[in-house]
């Protein structure tokens, strides 16, 4: 999509997107932060004036020692006037590699005070790290103590020892003095790590960190109370942790190593020394939190701040946080280069707080912008690149003017002030309240068979799943264009089962989605700063994970072939003929490349769906011998019209709803797909209706979050309206949409009208796989529909069910025809529409009301140009794109596009008419749409495409795994072949639209838009703006 781009004139499409009083909200309202903060103030003398205050009370404890803010304040001014001795001034660089102690403090506020700034160094870092700080510095004076000296690599600082030379410094003056520093000047060097391998010197000045620090001060809820010293002071938060306590009045207890890495431990710790405030990363806290539901007392906390990686609600937190409930929970965000950027603190009860929640607002004095690759803002619920400006943006990286000049941008969005914008390379979105949804990195986001895949929604899956007391998932390449998910998880308990975990995500994630591998570990790698290494993670074993059925080995030669093809391609040592291929690890990409391996190994042709059907070797091998002997394989053996006889039970017990037109309870299905999401909004905003929203979740609060996240994907997310949206937490494919009794009566009770927009759409599978959602799913809308007081049905189909023409001559297709007796479906899911769409006719005869919407190609908004990113269309302009070339159609396929909000409008009109009833509505565009027009749109757009032909593109596809349409190459192969057969001239099916059109008179839809170039454009423009392409 980049290479497309600067054809897009996304300038003006933003100009239509985005009116002045959105951009005016997202750049001004909601970047209005500005508080008044010392500027004239750097942090040593924030500290020295709470001295002033509070000289005799408890300012720092470790291990049985303490010091009085007085102490403090005196041994510090002692080192400042040793370091001044030394040299040491304004933006001069001093070393400080201490392990925690009293001294530790003394000497970041003893350097401050001599107007210096300080670098801090972990030990524990690897030599070659510590070497190269150490050199980039060039820092003439490192603070030190003889038992760390052993761990230090050569180096040319002069050592100052706190424990040897305290001695000649205690000699010094300890009042306070005035070293010269300005807010401007240096006040900390730390180390991030560096994509290149080299850590990065983060420049911090006096002035952002006074802004921080009094920002903390404000919002803290205790201003003078305990809090844990628990990072490392070569990681930012330590800085928060340490000088919001000692310029407030509060007492810093420090941790020591041992007990900071022993979670049950640190609980007692925190109990002993009536700690009320604590700073923890997630995996910190969740530890902590596990470690709680043990423990029957529990620290009197009064706020925990988490920071420094992304957030989960895990169930332990939500059970530590209920049991705390004079504690608040914040979670703050923010890359070194700017510490604290925003802030969200939770509110009401933890059982309801969602999984990944927001990282909130900026914070005082600070700005952020989610812009698009032009530096334009995006719309809300669009995800853009996060932007930092403001007070707390750094000065740039020491010694690196390049990297600090490509990172460190001129802010366009302000004349004075500051001027410097952060690219942060985070992924992030707003949201309609105006708080902020982290989305990932940027630069890591994984994309598997061109699917964006969140590994942080993954991980907080599992980490809800009863088994796991941890989890994180990567993404791994150990072989070259065979990128995995994997997933490594502490067991919480001793008895677990990785199977149980893969159906536990499979009812909640697309196949795409689910990891390859699950690994357990006895602990997760850590970084010094208490975040997760995951480069530090194992490879996988190639041990056959465990499955449902036991080892049973190959018996023939066939099955020992395909044995070795799955060994091979699945990465797994020993493969029996009962396994499962997808439980196995493997998905769509690993099953297309089985495939072209059983057609090279076999020189048979076969396709993709046949796994479907037959998933193990025991079930597959018999399919390629039957080919083998054959040279076909009648994988069908489904009589369509048996399986279309609608469940005798099913019969309407009185006379129909009389609220029909006006409704007052609506349900409606498929609401968190495409078209159904669209339908909800029409539906809203048309009826004054409550609209019941069957969502497949855990939970209500989960289906509320489900369905708020989606229709903010699509921009549809209204607040003012969502009081009349009611979760119902069910499931298409299980009797009753697996609700208790009482719930289903209660809904057949209450509801006036249903419609049935859900379905499960993917055109590999087969109608087997398909049937329990599509199908039965569809039996259980019309089981509602005629329990109490009969319910009219609105059931969304497709054209996909019209037979397909047979003959030389011309047909017409009435939609008043009965559906072909004999059907001749191309894939699996119009199988499955076909089979509903007669149960519904079957319905209607026994006395439902009912009526049939056939759609064609729902494609993009025609305001927004949101599109549904996954389907066939997008594809196939993602996948072109990442060829760089198009095929040459010889024959001239169409599609029949309706743009998204053009169809929702109008089949809610259509069915608020009470003439509409027992109709079924063809609703298609008045013009098809050419494919090799939309190819001709792509290449007139980006002239780098090139036009090949069909063989040469097909051939070039199967090249490329990475590709978005890889896995379904067999499936374009086979459409590629037909399209070019030599066939009779066989005239183009006329399709009956009069029902709609009639029935569309009056309406604002008297003619779908037409799709052109400037349609595409749109369509294009959003997929770029998205970030999601």
């Amino acid at each position: 999509m980049k290479l497309i781009k600067t054809k897009l004139k996304v300038n003006n499409h933003q100009k239509t997107i985005l009116t002045e009083a959105e951009r005016h909200q997202l750049l001004v309202e909601w970047n209005d932060t500005t508080i008044e903060y010392p500027k004239d103030k750097c942090i040593h003398q924030l500290f020295e004036a709470q001295v002033e205050k509070t000289p005799d009370a408890i300012a720092v404890k470790f291990e049985g020692k303490k010091l009085t803010y007085q102490q403090l304040n005196q041994r510090s001014n002692k080192l400042a006037h040793y370091l001044k001795t030394l040299g040491v001034g304004v933006n001069v660089k001093v070393g400080i590699c201490v392990e925690r102690s009293l001294e530790m403090v003394i000497g970041l506020l003893g350097i401050l005070k001599a107007g210096g700034a300080y670098v801090p160094i972990d030990a524990s870092y690897p030599a070659e790290r510590l070497n190269y700080m150490l050199g980039d510095t060039a820092v003439p004076i490192l603070l030190t103590s003889e038992s760390i000296l052993e761990h230090l690599p050569e180096h040319s600082a002069r050592m100052v020892f706190l424990d040897r030379d305290w001695r000649a410094i205690t000699r010094l003056s300890d009042k306070n003095l005035n070293g010269g520093v300005k807010p401007e000047n240096l006040g900390y060097v730390i180390y991030t790590s560096g994509s290149t391998g080299k850590p990065k010197g983060v420049a911090m000045s006096q002035r952002s960190l006074v802004n921080l620090i009094t920002w903390q001060q404000q919002e803290t809820i205790i201003s003078k109370g305990t809090t844990l010293q628990f990072a490392p002071i070569s990681f930012d938060v330590s800085f928060q942790e340490i000088f919001s306590t000692l310029c407030s009045g509060g007492i810093l207890v420090l941790v020591s190593q041992e007990v900071r890495r022993d979670s049950f431990a640190l609980m007692q710790f925190l109990i002993e020394n009536r700690v009320d405030k604590l700073f923890l990363p997630f995996v910190a806290l969740q530890q902590l939190a596990a470690v709680a539901t043990k423990c029957q007392t529990l620290p009197e906390l009064s706020e925990i701040v988490t920071a420094g990686e992304q957030l989960q609600i895990t169930t332990e937190i939500i059970e530590l946080m209920n049991r705390l409930p004079n504690c608040r929970l914040q979670n703050q965000y923010g890359p070194s280069e700017t510490h604290v950027v925003s802030a969200y603190t939770f509110q009401g009860t933890a059982t309801n707080w969602p999984t990944l929640p927001p990282i909130g607002r900026p914070i005082a004095n600070n700005k952020v912008y989610i812009l698009n690759h032009d530096l334009q803002p995006v719309p809300i619920g669009i995800a853009g690149e996060l932007y930092i400006g403001g007070t707390g943006v750094a000065k740039g990286y020491l010694n690196r003017p390049e990297l600090t000049a490509q990172k460190f941008i001129s802010n366009p969005f302000i004349e004075r002030g500051e001027s410097l914008l952060y690219k942060t390379g985070d992924l992030a979105r707003y949201l309609p309240d105006g708080n902020i949804e982290y989305l990932g990195r940027i630069d890591n986001q994984v994309k598997i068979r061109g699917f964006r895949i969140e590994l942080g929604e993954i991980e907080a899956f599992l980490n809800t799943h009863s088994q796991i007391q941890q989890a994180v998932v990567i993404a791994r390449e150990d072989i070259p264009g065979n990128k995995r998910l994997i997933a490594y998880f502490i067991p919480a308990q001793e008895q677990f089962s990785t199977h149980n975990l893969r159906r536990f995500l499979q009812d909640k994630l697309p196949d795409y989605a689910i990891p390859s591998n699950f690994v357990k570990l006895e602990f997760l790698p850590l970084t010094p700063n208490g975040k997760i290494d995951r480069k530090a993670l194992p490879e996988p074993d190639k041990i056959r994970p465990e499955l449902e059925n036991n080892f049973v080995a190959p018996r023939n030669q066939t099955e020992e072939l395909l044995a070795n093809i799955w060994s091979e391609l699945l990465e797994v040592e020993k493969v029996g003929i009962q396994d499962n291929f997808f439980e196995l690890g493997g998905d769509s990409l690993l099953a297309t490349k089985l495939i072209f391996q059983i057609r090279e190994t076999f020189q048979i042709k076969i396709y993709v769906k046949t796994l479907f059907y037959s998933p193990t070797i025991v079930k597959l091998a018999p399919t390629i011998e039957e080919i083998l002997q054959t040279g076909v394989y009648d994988k069908e053996k489904i009589d369509f019209n048996a399986e279309a006889i609608l469940d005798l039970t099913i019969i309407p017990q009185t006379t129909v709803n009389q609220n029909i037109v006006e409704p007052q309870n609506i349900l409606l299905t498929g609401v968190t797909g495409f078209v159904g999401a669209y339908l909800l909004d029409e539906l809203l905003r048309k009826t004054s209706a409550n609209i019941y929203c069957l969502i497949r979740a855990n939970n209500t609060d989960l289906a509320k979050q489900k369905l708020k996240n989606k229709l903010e994907d699509y921009l549809l997310w209204d607040e003012k309206l969502s009081s009349r949206i009611i979760p119902v937490v069910g499931d298409l494919c299980s009797r009753f949409f697996g609700l208790p009794t009482e719930k289903f009566n209660f809904l057949a009770h209450e509801i006036d009208v249903i419609y049935h927009s859900g379905a499960w759409v993917n055109h590999i599978y087969p109608y087997t796989v398909l049937k329990s959602a599509n199908v039965l799913g569809t039996q259980e809308i019309l089981r509602l529909a005629s329990e109490t007081s009969v319910k009219p049905v609105h059931f969304i189909s497709s054209l996909g069910v019209l037979p397909s023409s047979s003959n030389s001559e011309s047909t017409t297709i009435l939609e008043s025809a009965p559906l072909t007796e004999t059907p001749n479906l191309k894939s699996g899911y119009i199988q499955s529409k076909w089979v509903a769409e007669k149960l519904v006719m079957a319905a209607s005869d026994r006395g439902i009301p009912t009526c049939i919407y056939r759609l064609p190609m729902i494609t993009a908004d025609t305001n927004t140009g949101v599109s549904n990113i996954n389907d066939r269309i997008c594809r196939q302009i993602k996948g072109c794109l990442q060829l760089g070339m198009v095929p040459i159609l010889e024959s001239k396929l169409v599609d029949n596009w309706v743009p998204v909000n053009d169809m929702s409008q109008a089949i809610v009109y259509l069915s608020r008419k009470e003439n509409s009833l027992g109709k079924t509505f063809h609703l298609m565009n008045s013009t098809s749409t050419s494919l090799n027009h939309l190819f001709d749109w792509i290449c007139s757009l980006d002239s780098s495409v090139k036009k090949v032909s069909s063989n040469d593109w097909v051939s070039e596809l199967s090249n490329h795994p990475e590709n978005v349409l890889y896995p379904y190459i067999l499936k374009l192969e086979f459409q590629i072949e037909k399209s070019t057969e030599k066939q009779a001239e066989i005239p183009s099916q006329i399709i009956d639209t009069q029902n709609t059109n009639n029935g569309l008179k009056g309406s604002q839809i008297i003619q779908f838009t037409p799709i052109d170039e400037k349609y595409f454009e749109t369509m294009l423009s959003y997929l770029t703006n998205s970030s999601k392409s």
